[in-house]
């Protein structure tokens, strides 16, 4: 099962993230964080953590959105 306990995120929990996050492209933050009940900020969150625990590449560009797992 994907794990989010407060304060911890596991690698498993923030990869389906970075896969939702690539899915949906741009207006991703507010529509995961309605289904996650957190702010879009959150969501922003996870996905820079999947980034720096090289879950996930940086973008193409400054401001973009995209990269790979």
């Amino acid at each position: 099962s994907t794990l989010r306990r407060r304060g911890v995120l596991s690698d498993e929990f923030l990869t389906t993230i970075a896969r939702e996050y690539l899915a949906r492209g741009r207006g991703y933050a507010a529509s995961l964080a309605e289904e996650y009940f957190v702010t879009p900020r959150t969501v922003v969150s996870w996905v820079e953590k999947a980034r720096v625990r090289g879950l996930l590449t940086a973008p193409p560009a400054r401001g973009a959105t995209g990269g790979r797992l």
